[in-house]
């Protein structure tokens, strides 16, 4: 049977739990928000023939690049290649 572990004394906050040592860390805006909160916008960025699709025929085109945006502290401050978001972006 495992004692639980006590509560840390009144005033001192508790401790986060340690990432494993293969995570990369979680990036943060300037507000404390990483990528998966509501206040976090996704900004696809993409070469010249996305751009030229995109602007004259209407299509939309696989991004490059996926750029997380901050839409309270206007800060850009992660981004990722990851192809299964890069095609849920599109």
């Amino acid at each position: 049977m495992e004692t639980p572990t006590p509560d840390p004394p009144l005033g001192e906050p508790p401790k986060e739990p340690q990432a494993n040592a293969e995570s990369p860390p979680v990036r943060r805006c300037g507000c404390g928000y990483d990528r998966h909160h509501k206040m976090v916008s996704r900004r696809g960025k993409h070469g010249f023939a996305g751009w030229l699709f995109g602007t004259f025929m209407g299509v939309s085109m696989r991004p490059r690049l996926v750029k997380y945006f901050c839409r309270m502290c206007y800060q850009e401050f992660d981004e990722t290649t990851d192809p299964a978001v890069l095609e849920a972006t599109t």
